[in-house]
């Protein structure tokens, strides 16, 4: 089975509308963080997907396929709520469309036209490249708020399950830890690297005070004034369960 969304769709509103708030539990929240709405860097937050799981074999930039082929992969993750949001993000450029790998996993890609392929591809190496200029240390992340929440958004869809109570894990390739690390002053968000390699690096995050973060810009007006920690221009945001 496969699942296409059009250009430009909606959030569902049933994600922020009264009486349809997500309960608190991680999973729900994430899902409601994936249904939200695009914001202003949707291509930025599909660069960081696409730099973190770009299938094994991916086809480089170069000469567009000749003559007739299917559909071609930009990502593949076992995330469901990931790979749904990554393909609404490709759906701001083209046709998108998240298809199953096999019926025992939940491990899933997402594609493209071959006709759109190279196009997308260098729309995410742009947006990955300008997404670094914009973020590469805490003092230019801070007048780029929206940025550093699109990075650490994805992030947080892309995790693995954690154990430990009221954190979030990622492992990480380095130069997207760099991001995380240089965007997550600007959101008050609690971290520390717990190992860090030339190819990777594993950041474990405070999972409320990300979720307070994501939430907040999905419904102000519900959650403002419930904690007293603020967001670049007085706009208060609001207390989740982690």
């Amino acid at each position: 089975m496969t699942v296409t969304v059009s250009a430009g769709a909606a959030y569902h509103p049933a994600v922020t509308d009264p009486g349809h708030r997500p309960a608190n539990g991680p999973d729900r929240v994430l899902r409601a963080v994936a249904d939200g709405p695009l914001g202003p860097y949707p291509l930025l937050e599909a660069a960081f997907c696409w730099n973190e799981r770009r299938p094994v074999g991916w086809r480089r930039l170069g000469p567009a396929p000749i003559g007739p082929t299917g559909p071609l992969p930009v990502v593949q993750t076992e995330q469901p709520i990931a790979a749904a949001r990554m393909t609404r993000l490709l759906t701001t450029m083209t046709w998108a469309v998240s298809v199953p790998v096999g019926v025992a996993t939940p491990l899933a890609r997402i594609e493209v036209t071959a006709e759109a392929y190279h196009r997308v591809l260098r729309a995410l190496a742009g947006a990955w490249r300008d997404g670094r200029r914009m973020l590469a240390s805490p003092d230019l992340a801070a007048a780029h708020y929206p940025a550093a929440l699109a990075v650490w958004r994805m992030a947080a869809l892309l995790a693995s399950p954690d154990p430990a109570a009221g954190v979030l894990t990622f492992s990480v390739t380095t130069p997207a830890a760099a991001l995380l690390r240089s965007a997550a002053p600007v959101l008050a968000l609690p971290h520390t690297v717990v190992e860090r390699g030339v190819r990777s690096t594993v950041i474990r995050v405070d999972r409320p005070a990300l979720f307070r973060r994501l939430l907040v810009d999905l419904d102000p007006p519900a959650f403002a004034g419930r904690v007293g920690v603020r967001r670049p221009g007085g706009r208060v945001p609001t207390a989740v369960a982690g």
